[in-house]
């Protein structure tokens, strides 16, 4: 029995069209889904049994239950993976569609709704572990640290660890691409032919093109905010993709 693989969802880099598709091409596999990093345990035993677990997770999660996983993840161009989170968490959490019930969530959602731009956003104070998310990401994720480490402690010791963490991958997508990086993963499955039968579904997200009309404050911004994400997702390419 081939090990199980584990998926590294990185926010906003076409992760729910990749697992909408893993559902659909493996109708039989036991998906488990963890929203966060806090119901790990609580879903260990479903964990333990699974052909494919995924969530926004952290790297040294994906082996909590599992000695030798399958990684993957996807990665996406830094600058515009973060501004893409920020205009969609101004959408929903100023909608308060996200966890209503919750005081945190609220709190955020006032910022957010006082917020003008992702440059007044970025300079305020965040006490909130989510904010920490707008601080290369990316890196964050794949390095292990997620949101241990504070807005704006990212070096490049960390950097170097998500790029070590990084070779250990079975399979690396990549957003711009997501085509090719469907292709190629079903493709290592041996599932390519099944895949094209549900390719016409379209579940691939559609690209905003707002980045190009965007101002220099927030391409800027964008640009300090994802300093290390760059060089990693460089690296990807250059080397992994």
């Amino acid at each position: 029995m081939p090990n199980p693989i584990g998926f590294l969802h990185i926010q906003k880099t076409a992760g729910t069209s990749f697992t909408n598709y893993v559902k659909d091409v493996l109708p039989n596999s036991n998906v488990v889904h963890l929203p966060n990093v806090n119901c790990i345990y609580e879903k260990g035993s479903q964990i333990m049994s699974a052909d494919f677990f995924y969530g926004h997770i952290n790297f040294q999660d994906l082996f909590m239950f599992h000695e030798h996983p399958r990684i993957i993840t996807f990665l996406r161009e830094p600058k515009s993976r973060v501004i893409s989170q920020y205009f969609h968490h101004v959408k929903h959490f100023g909608s308060r569609k996200l966890n209503p019930n919750m005081i945190e969530k609220i709190m955020i959602d006032e910022l957010f709704e006082r917020s003008s731009s992702l440059k007044t956003f970025a300079a305020n104070p965040h006490p909130f572990s989510q904010f920490q998310d707008y601080d290369n990401a990316m890196v964050r994720a794949v390095s292990g640290v997620g949101r241990r480490c504070r807005f704006n402690e990212i070096d490049e010791s960390i950097l170097n660890l998500a790029i070590k963490n990084l070779n250990k991958f079975w399979f690396i997508g990549v957003f711009e691409e997501l085509d090719r990086s469907l292709n190629g993963f079903f493709q290592k499955l041996d599932k390519l032919k099944e895949y094209e039968v549900v390719k016409v579904k379209q579940y691939h997200e559609k690209k905003s093109g707002k980045e190009e009309n965007l101002d220099s404050d927030t391409l800027a911004t964008a640009d300090a905010l994802t300093k290390y994400d760059q060089l990693l997702y460089e690296y990807a390419l250059k080397n992994l993709v």
